[in-house]
């Protein structure tokens, strides 16, 4: 994505978000154009995350899919750890001696 030269979309999510065409850029080199947690940038668009709740304020650039999960977890860090937890020991395993 050219920072330099946004298209309106682009520019619409910076207005909406709050954030100067040097914070993005910003963001976009932190991140080294790659969602903050899978590490996916080929084959995505990365979307502004922010706080769905309070002063919504933006948390970083994930690709759709883990924005999405954050999104279906409610954003909350209790529910993204139990599931980090359930993925790392799954319960049947234990239970069924897989």
């Amino acid at each position: 994505m050219n920072i330099d030269a946004p298209t309106p979309r682009l520019k619409a999510r910076l207005r909406r978000y709050k954030l100067s065409p040097a914070q993005y850029r910003l963001l976009m080199e932190q991140h080294q154009n790659v969602c903050w947690i899978c590490g996916d940038g080929d084959s995505c668009r990365l979307a502004i995350d922010h706080e769905h709740f309070g002063k919504q304020r933006v948390r970083g650039l994930l690709c759709k899919r883990c924005n999405m999960a954050l999104g279906l977890l409610a954003d909350d860090p209790v529910l993204v750890e139990r599931a980090r937890k359930y993925l790392l020991d799954p319960p049947a395993f234990r239970l069924l001696g897989t």
